[in-house]
């Protein structure tokens, strides 16, 4: 799987072989996911996975006539094939675009007509429940194949590994690898890398380990770039920084010894990869050890002056591929430049770690299971997650200070006392992100902030709330809370009501990127439940504010507030003179309406939506929390 642009798509061939796409984000590097895995008649399956609801097939396993079945004649007989390799490439674009109703109408097409679907047609169908977040009708689907008497192959079993990574259930995900083996599936890079990735999600070290390990180290697989790149970034963020070195220098022996004889294209060769060295040198950095640290950099520099890799996997290049490998090589040297100038600008901190590391991780929280009810034993939850983050690397007394912090952090109802974790006053403002990414955003904001609000950046993937945690800790902030899991679980359930003044909600994805939001049946984070979970989230009076360059979907977002009038005071209004819900053009200023103290920035897809012929005009939409005196507080 290569790492290619963020937007799901993969190729394939009849060869089996696939092309795999990482979701852009991580502004060090990213780790591709499975992605195609393989080809089928239809072309690539990628193992994409957004949300969505169930929906079921009618029939699916009623018998019906086999491409090649006796009996029609030979003519009958090829018009049957090239209807149904026709219908497998109808279905599997449905899935791209994350048309799962029209993926279905096409499956049930085939068995009115009589023509038997064939493990091809169920991946590729099972890809459109994934791509849609189903994953009880993948799963469905899955069992639905084998009663009909077919049996899964290696892209059917990895985009049923991509549909449990993304619903963050790794059990399941390692019960699909044992039978995989148990029954002679081949288990391919890209199933092992739709695995790792999974575990980077979620900060899952010790599974990702006793994976790599046992399919890689054992020689059963070569590891790719993606793969290497996955396991070191998760032992750096736990900053096991010697762990990870470790792993690296056996790499080096084993390219200078010759390795295998299977070549690797340039942009899947573990050995000009930087982002592992870049990793490195960050992690040496916080640790407090300045020479390690310059080492990695000045071999992550090295490897950096080489370029972007010219040659991708598989056949062909895509303009896109190469214009997200060319931003990500971007983005390398822009960690690289923050790093060095952390090394020489920042006051050496002897023999020890500096000293925001030990301030950022009694500032971090991660709910890896936000439904969990008991308090007591969530707060323990919490507490452990602290040694994924590195707290190991923090000195014993800093260590157990930030231990007492997450442990005391909750309420008798589970509910984070924000306030008394972050050492802030009632008076002060606070203000959220939804959906931070790698964090170059919110961090900025905190930094103009650093004297009058504090922040709080909630992001989903564990990996990137470990690099909000790093950029504060580099950046020494006090006022950065990170609050890692789902959003969509944690603002009703976990977040106190009535916290912020400004709420911020930056590109967030659409249901779909080039279909228009009603012609999808995918769901998405920014649903009508969840704009009400928002409102409650905002004091009276505060604001919740959009950034988008989709006009469409952010057109969606405003019918949908409309219709929360107790949530949202603009939804109310008939004061024509600006009171009324409507999108406003540009960026959202500085200013006391915005909540913002610096200009709005950049971010990491900001910059590569800026690249090529990407959109380049910006909406944003505002909403305002009613106040207690002008209509009732929110539903």
């Amino acid at each position: 799987g290569d790492a290619n642009a963020g937007k799901g798509k993969g190729k394939g061939k009849g060869s089996g072989r696939g092309r795999g796409v990482a979701s852009a984000g991580a502004s060090a590097g990213i780790v591709a996911s499975a992605g195609g895995g393989g080809g089928s008649v239809g072309g690539g399956q990628d193992g994409g996975a957004d949300a969505g609801g169930s929906s079921g097939i009618r029939g699916g396993s009623r018998p019906g006539i086999a491409v090649g079945a006796s009996g029609g004649g030979r003519q009958a007989k090829e018009a049957a094939k090239r209807r149904l390799m026709e219908a497998n490439k109808r279905i599997a674009a449905c899935g791209q675009k994350k048309r799962l109703k029209e993926a279905i109408d096409l499956f049930e097409e085939l068995i009115a007509e009589g023509l038997r679907p064939t493990v091809h047609t169920y991946t590729a169908l099972m890809n459109a429940y994934v791509r849609n977040g189903d994953h009880a009708g993948a799963r469905g689907l899955f069992n639905q194949m084998q009663a009909a008497g077919l049996e899964p192959n290696t892209v059917t079993f990895t985009t049923l590994l991509k549909s449990c990574c993304a619903k963050v259930d790794l059990t399941e995900a390692a019960e699909l690898l044992v039978t995989m083996r148990e029954k002679g599936v081949d288990i391919n890079v890209r199933t092992i890398n739709t695995f790792l990735r999974g575990c980077l999600c979620v900060g899952d070290i010790d599974r990702a380990l006793d994976t790599f390990h046992s399919f890689v180290a054992e020689g059963a697989l070569r590891a790719d770039a993606p793969a290497f790149e996955a396991v070191v970034r998760l032992l750096a963020g736990a900053l096991r920084t010697r762990e990870a070195e470790a792993l690296l220098a056996g790499l080096e022996v084993r390219s200078r010894g010759g390795g295998s004889s299977e070549e690797l294209p340039p942009n899947l060769d573990p050995t000009l990869n930087p982002c592992p060295q870049l990793l490195l040198a960050e992690s040496w950095a916080m640790l407090g050890n300045r020479k390690r640290a310059r080492q990695s950099l000045e071999r992550a520099e090295e490897l950096l002056k080489g370029g972007p890799p010219t040659g991708h996997a598989g056949a062909g290049s895509l303009e896109s591929v190469d214009l997200f490998i060319t931003h990500r090589w971007q983005e390398l040297q822009r960690d690289a430049e923050s790093v060095a100038h952390f090394l020489d600008t920042s006051a050496p901190s002897g023999s020890g770690p500096v000293p925001g590391l030990a301030k950022s991780m009694g500032r971090f929280v991660y709910f890896r299971d936000p439904g969990l009810g008991d308090a007591a034993r969530l707060a323990e939850v919490l507490e452990s997650e602290l040694d994924r983050a590195g707290l190991r690397g923090c000195r014993p007394r800093a260590a157990a200070r930030a231990r007492g912090a997450v442990r005391a952090s909750l309420s008798g109802r589970g509910r984070l006392r924000v306030r008394s974790l972050m050492g802030v006053a009632a008076a002060v403002p606070v203000k959220v992100e939804i959906c931070s990414g790698a964090g170059d955003w919110v961090v900025e904001q905190a930094k103009a902030d650093a004297d009058r609000a504090a922040w709080v950046a909630l992001e989903l993937r564990h990996d990137r709330c470990i690099q909000i945690s790093r950029k504060a800790a580099r950046a020494d902030l006090s006022n950065l809370l990170v609050v890692g899991g789902d959003a969509s679980h944690i603002v009703p359930r976990r977040l106190p009501k009535a916290l912020a003044t400004h709420v911020y909600v930056n590109f967030p994805e659409p249901p779909a990127w080039h279909e228009a939001s009603g012609e999808v049946g995918a769901t998405h984070l920014l649903t009508k439940r969840f704009l009400r979970s928002l409102s409650r989230l905002l004091v009276p009076g505060g604001a919740l504010i959009i950034v988008s360059d989709n006009r469409s979907y952010l057109t969606s977002l405003m019918e949908a507030a409309g219709g929360l009038p107790a949530a949202f005071r603009e939804a109310a209004s008939t004061d024509e003179g600006g009171g009324r819900l409507r999108l406003e053009p540009g960026l959202p200023g500085v200013g006391e309406d915005t909540g913002l103290s610096a200009p709005f920035g950049e971010s990491y897809f900001h910059r590569l939506w800026a690249m090529g012929s990407k959109k380049q005009k910006r909406f944003h939409l505002r909403l305002t929390r009613p106040s207690r005196e002008g209509s009732n507080t929110a539903e």
